[in-house]
């Protein structure tokens, strides 16, 4: 019901605001041609015509009988002769009352317009008129004109009223189906893509932007949904570990022995949930961090030692790993040292847990990038299962997950970056790209 009322509301704002627009602009059209040519013609008729014979007095009042669209005569039984008794009598009533020189009359006289001019002059003393009479043929046709503009707007009314009842009816047809297409995509139903024959270039431009958001939601919604299952599979464990070890201790039971063992794994388990947690806000707050970044010139060199010596407790628990770092004396770029690190320390924890006997970093410089590959021979990584890796909360074929590599790659995006997985005939390698 909503729909047809908006579809109902819309065409008739359509109609009456065309059919205004087209009334005033006819309406207009005929107040500019009536009022200006009424002017116009005037003076056309007084100075053209009749001023045009009245000058020299005629050549000392030498009147000839003319017609110019009309008649210029001197006498009055002439102008009787071509408009008749009635309006002779009333032109030669004017002329005789007539006060001034001359003067210029616009009468209507026995149903006709006229326009005439009395002139009078004197000769021996006795006094002579000149008429000069002219039929207003613009002041008796116009209302016809009028008609046939009045009958013109009605024609282009009634044609404007189809042609916009077509429109509308396209218009709103496209409309209320993005109406609807917005509706399914409120409640999630976005599973099919919108479907819309036009050639509006307008309409088209808004169906695309609704596929487009379409797309982003379901991407969105998709993550979320992962989201969801890598909380509640990665938090279960260490809470119910948590809570059945605090149930115990209160009641003077001790799983690792003694109450310091099981505390001590009981912190454990919290220390990984608060790991767990700092994974979400961190791959959150990166979506919307371009702006915040702090950027200084940093040496990823500097970062990396740190990084190797944070570690060095996992490093030094494993007597049969060795690392190998070939990497130049300085890599300067410009970034934020904080995400920088994190990133790092992401890649390099990966390789301190998958490695079995060798880890090796090296930096390649090129033209543009510094290049920094990190190496380990534990478990091969197929090249197909790279979006995996670096998908948050997805989860590879092994059936684990994790935030840490789309953290990484998040970071490294933001600094016009990349990480990618490099193709291996046995181990596992990562090759992180950034600009100098």
């Amino acid at each position: 019901m909503i729909k047809l009322q908006n579809k109902k509301t819309l065409y008739f704002k359509l109609c009456v605001y065309f059919s205004v627009l087209i009334s005033l602009m006819c309406i207009l059209s005929i107040g500019i041609i009536y009022f200006w040519s009424y002017y116009y013609f005037d003076n056309i008729f007084e100075d053209k015509v009749i001023e045009m014979h009245t000058s020299v007095s005629n050549q000392d009042l030498n009147i000839k009988d003319e017609w110019i669209l009309g008649v210029t005569a001197h006498s009055i039984d002439l102008v009787e002769a071509i408009h008749a008794n009635d309006i002779a009598d009333e032109i030669y009533e004017k002329a005789k009352k007539q006060l001034v020189e001359t003067k210029l009359y616009r009468e209507k006289i026995a149903n006709k317009y006229l326009m005439y001019m009395i002139d009078i002059d004197y000769k021996n003393g006795e006094k002579v008129y000149k008429y000069s009479v002219i039929r207003d043929i613009y002041r008796e046709i116009f209302p016809k004109i009028l008609i046939c503009f009045l009958i013109s707007i009605m024609i282009i009314f009634i044609i404007s009223i189809y042609i916009i009842k077509l429109i509308c009816r396209r218009l709103t047809s496209d409309i209320n189906q993005i109406s609807v297409y917005a509706n399914k995509i409120a409640h999630k139903d976005w599973n099919e893509a919108i479907d819309i024959n036009t050639n509006d270039e307008d309409i088209l431009s808004l169906v695309n932007s609704f596929d487009s958001m379409r797309k982003k939601l379901v991407k969105r919604d998709k993550i979320q949904q992962s989201m969801l299952r890598y909380v509640s599979h990665e938090l279960k464990t260490p809470i119910m570990i948590i809570s059945s070890y605090t149930q115990a201790a209160k009641e003077n039971i001790y799983p690792n022995g003694n109450l310091n063992s099981t505390l001590d794994t009981v912190l454990k388990q919290t220390c990984r949930i608060k790991r767990k947690v700092q994974d979400l806000l961190l791959i959150a707050s990166l979506e919307e961090k371009q702006d915040e970044l702090n950027f200084s010139k940093i040496d990823l060199v500097t970062i990396i030692n740190t990084v190797m010596k944070n570690f060095k407790a996992i490093k030094d628990s494993n007597t049969n790993l060795n690392v190998k770092l070939d990497i130049h004396n300085s890599l300067n770029i410009l970034g934020d040292k904080d995400q920088i690190k994190v990133a790092f320390e992401n890649i390099i924890e990966n390789q301190l847990r998958y490695a079995k006997n060798s880890i090796i970093i090296r930096s390649v410089i090129t033209n543009n990038n510094i290049n920094i590959l990190f190496y380990n021979d534990g478990e091969k990584i197929d090249i197909k299962n790279s979006d995996y890796i670096f998908k948050p909360f997805g989860k590879g074929p092994n059936g684990k997950n994790g935030l840490g590599m789309s953290i990484c790659r998040k970071i490294f995006k933001l600094h016009k970056g990349n990480i990618t997985l490099i193709p291996t005939s046995k181990g596992c390698m990562f090759k992180v790209e950034l600009p100098k």
